[in-house]
């Protein structure tokens, strides 16, 4: 899913930073905040893609339920090559 990072809970202390598992928040000195990618939240919630989604000339980001995906990939004859956890990132490739 979409993680966010609540403002009021992590202004301008780099605990977050710290405390995030996958090490992808990072901390923006301009601001002073931290700062990660939300899958752009205020888009999908008015239902929108990201725009990295959108925007992949190559179709290589694709955004949506994981099951329609994975139809959609399967039917293109693609196969799972890794899975990242059970909410993230799966790899997709053609088979040999």
């Amino acid at each position: 899913g979409i993680v966010r990072i609540l403002a009021e809970k992590c202004a301008g202390g780099k605990a977050c930073i710290e405390a995030c598992p996958y090490g992808v928040i990072q901390f923006d000195a301009a601001r002073n905040k931290a700062h990660k990618c939300d899958l752009c939240w205020d888009r999908v919630h008015s239902g929108e893609k990201p725009v990295c989604a959108e925007a992949c000339l190559t179709d290589a980001i694709r955004f949506g339920e994981k099951e329609i995906l994975k139809m959609e990939l399967e039917a293109e004859g693609k196969e799972i090559v890794k899975k990242m956890s059970a909410q993230s990132v799966i790899y997709f490739r053609a088979p040999r």
